[in-house]
């Protein structure tokens, strides 16, 4: 498991920071919006996750590295204490953290998606009360970490569970992964690709 910080928490403190530090802000955030750039053109090619961590590795490291030589040039700019100061300090000191989406392909440059999705739950907390104890409360926050798992895979919740959980009890244990909403959806996305082709063929 790795330890990965969100970029937008960083891009925000430079955003809040642009009276304190206008030029300097501005480079900043021009520098990190390339990041973002190169991830959207991924999500608008589809791209699976080789091809995605060598976009990465050709495009959003030499980019990446950009902004950490801009942070490491203005770090001196700002008192430590002052909005723009504290930005550059938060970020040099999460750097490392920051990078790792770089290798590891999975993984999301920021979690706004994952926020966004937690919003449901969040907002339906009174609705959420019939769970009845800490037991509960387990199984309910596991169904919920399934089903948005599924909607960011695009895979229809309802399909998923009632196929999956007949089968959980009989199941493989080392092929438990084809039970996870990425596993489920790539099994019948090749199992569907190899009856077309047999089809053609035949």
């Amino acid at each position: 498991m790795s330890h990965i910080v969100c970029m937008a928490h960083v891009r925000r403190k430079f955003y809040d920071a642009r009276e304190d530090a206008t030029v300097a802000s501005k480079q900043l955030l021009a520098a990190i919006q390339t990041l973002y750039r190169i991830e959207a053109r991924s999500k608008a090619g589809s791209l699976d996750l080789p091809a995605l961590l060598e976009l990465r590795s050709k495009e959003s490291r030499p980019a990446f590295e950009n902004v950490g030589e801009l942070l490491k040039s203005f770090d001196k700019m700002r008192p430590p204490k002052t909005p723009f100061g504290k930005a550059i300090s938060c970020a040099l000191n999460q750097w490392e953290a920051i990078e790792r989406y770089l290798g590891v392909p999975e993984a999301e440059i920021d979690n706004n998606s994952i926020e966004h999705a937690l919003r449901v739950v969040v907002m339906g907390r009174r609705n959420w009360l019939h769970v009845g104890g800490e037991v509960g409360g387990e199984r309910a926050a596991n169904l919920f970490s399934l089903t948005i798992s599924c909607h960011r895979l695009k895979v229809e919740p309802h399909a998923y569970l009632c196929d999956i959980v007949p089968r959980l009890s009989s199941h493989r244990q080392r092929e438990i992964w084809k039970l996870t909403p990425r596993g489920w959806r790539d099994n019948r996305a090749q199992a569907a690709a190899e009856a077309a082709s047999h089809t053609c063929t035949g």
